[in-house]
């Protein structure tokens, strides 16, 4: 039978044609993303404030992305692309914007040209591209830079399934070699994509027809493009490279995260809970994308065990029938299949992070729920005989609706503070939206607003750590000195290593008289980070205050060798010097 080609009536079916229109409703639904700027949230270790970053390519740069665990990943790709820009555009927010969404244009094109490969059809292909080009899900994933990670790991992702096409036309060493090679480049920018080589097992089933079902003789069965359906055990041995590949991404994904802190301990019945709970929260935002968020934390009241173990009935029963029909509707098994599957590294059953879920975390499996409702709404026309008209005109509308939401949720990336507030606003108990609204609104001079953020984070979070120093820093320029010092010692008992924390105390320390306590928190903050000019020249106040005007010479000369352009250090300098 061969791999089944489309019969459209009427309009282009060129490639090119179909491409360019892709293109331009993608720029259409991200149109202005370039003009926006860092967000506040990762970006700055990502990218401004990381110093290997802002040096670019080079030997150093080289040897960061292939060392570093920050952000809790090893990610050298995804570090090295961000080096590119920084080489090539300097640290201009508008380059990176440009990068992220180019890649996703290019992911969107992929979508089409692998589905068209594998299938043959080729206006199924084009919807299936669209939906994942607009669906406002994915904004996340385009707006915000941090995620370079996503759009580039699917990239190599998407190229690796067009090699697999390659590879399934005529299997051999060579072809398998560029299968693994695109998968191991996948990995090294998102570890995400452990799950790639199940995605073949299930492209090999629909549509490449290259597996045997069990029980059944080979002969019996319609061929793939090679003319060969192989046994389940054949198909799986191919890919142990592949597996093999897949398993030191794990080991990769879970090392770094105790180093981190990003690991969260919670019991096994929680974790199951919060995976039960996100699934549906995919379905759902899915179907009506609506308040969607930068993220969505766990509660004191959610996930509810009732609610999650419905979604887990209700996951199951869908899985069961799309098993039940697979050998009638392959479409429908292997894109539920794909779907579910790619979420299960991110689903919270190894809980990284403060997160229940995260719309950008559905970039790649929604290309497989998209296959099947795309395939199965196109056997639904075939059988009830529908115009395609009319089919093209319901298609259309789906998009159109598409891109109007997904361009309301574009807007909140305009500016942090839009997203952090549309963030308090959609979601519930959310301490990571209200502190960094606090600690945008304290820079922005606006105290008292910070404050109510604030507080109302440690009414989540009573042990929240930043929330805890804005607020010292709040009360410290207000000269509520006790409370001041009330918040940073809090900060300290969740993060005893934090300098800042340790030289804030101290100085309200010594001002509410307590003066040998403030000594051992600035000589702790100076352990921690002796080349901070601001330290020495506060060590050096203190001790000028205190009548030792040698100690205070030898810190204020200190802080002006760090920071030569400190005209106060300068002056202290010379008015604790000898005559």
């Amino acid at each position: 039978m061969g791999i089944a080609t489309e019969k459209a009536p009427g309009g282009s079916r060129n490639p090119l044609a179909i491409g360019f229109g892709l293109v331009v409703l993608t720029l259409v639904a991200y149109w202005g993303v370039w003009n926006f700027g860092f967000f506040s949230y990762d970006d700055d270790q990502y990218v401004f404030n990381n110093p290997a970053v802002r040096g670019g390519l080079g030997p150093a740069g080289w040897v960061y992305a292939w060392t570093s665990f920050d952000m809790g990943h090893w990610q050298p790709v995804t570090w090295l692309s961000f080096e590119l820009d920084a080489t090539l555009f300097g640290v201009r927010p508008a380059a990176y914007h440009a990068t992220n969404l180019t890649l996703h244009v290019c992911n969107v094109l992929l979508v089409f040209a692998v589905l068209r490969k594998l299938s043959g059809a080729v206006w199924r292909s084009a919807l299936v591209a669209a939906l994942f080009a607009v669906h406002p899900m994915h904004v996340e994933s385009v707006a915000w830079v941090s995620e370079r990670k996503d759009v580039l790991s699917t990239l190599f992702f998407l190229l690796t399934l067009l090699a697999y096409a390659w590879y399934a036309e005529r299997p051999s060493w060579r072809r398998l070699a560029a299968v693994s090679a695109a998968m191991a480049a996948g990995l090294l920018a998102k570890t995400m994509l452990v799950t790639l080589p199940f995605v073949l097992l299930l492209l090999d089933y629909w549509p490449l027809r290259r597996l045997t079902p069990f029980g059944v003789s080979a002969a019996r069965v319609d061929p793939g493009p090679e003319g060969i359906a192989r046994p389940f055990g054949r198909l799986l041995l191919e890919k142990l490279p592949l597996f093999a590949l897949a398993i030191a991404g794990c080991v990769m994904a879970i090392v770094p995260q105790p180093a981190a802190g990003a690991l969260t301990a919670l019991p096994l019945e929680a974790r199951l809970q919060n995976a039960c709970t996100a699934y549906g929260m995919y379905l759902w935002k899915t179907a009506v994308p609506n308040d969607l968020a930068v993220l969505y934390p766990r509660t004191t009241n959610y996930p509810q065990v009732a609610e999650s173990v419905g979604i887990a009935a209700l996951v199951l029963a869908i899985t069961g029938a799309a098993l039940v029909t697979g050998r009638r509707y392959p479409y429908v098994a292997v894109g539920w299949c794909w779907f579910v599957g790619a979420l299960v590294p991110v689903s919270g059953l190894v809980p990284v992070g403060p997160q229940l879920a995260a719309d950008r975390f559905t970039y790649i499996p929604h290309i497989g729920l998209f296959i099947a409702v795309v395939w199965s709404a196109n056997a639904v026309r075939v059988r009830t005989g529908g115009a395609w008209p009319v089919a093209a005109g319901i298609a259309g509308v789906v998009l159109l609706g598409a891109v109007v939401v997904g361009r309301g949720q574009l807007g909140y990336w305009a500016s942090s503070r839009a997203m952090w507030e549309h963030t308090a606003e959609v979601t519930d108990e959310n301490w990571i939206a209200h502190t960094h609204l606090g600690i945008l609104l304290r820079s922005e001079k606006k105290p008292r607003e910070a404050e109510k953020h604030l507080r109302t984070a440690l009414e989540f979070a009573p042990d929240q750590p930043d929330a805890h120093f804005e607020l010292g820093l709040i009360c410290a320029a207000g000269d509520r000195l006790q409370e001041a010092a009330t918040h940073f010692e809090a900060t300290l008992r969740s993060e005893p290593n934090r300098s800042q924390a340790h030289a804030n105390l101290a100085i309200a320390l010594f001002q509410l008289g307590r003066e040998n306590d403030a000594a051992i928190h600035m000589r702790t903050a100076l352990e921690l980070d002796p080349n901070s000019a601001d330290f020495h020249f506060s060590q050096g106040m203190m001790f000028e205050m205190k009548g030792d005007r040698t100690a205070a010479h030898r810190h204020f000369s200190e802080a002006a060798r760090l920071n030569p352009n400190d005209k106060a250090a300068r002056a202290a300098a010379a008015r604790t010097g000898p005559p």
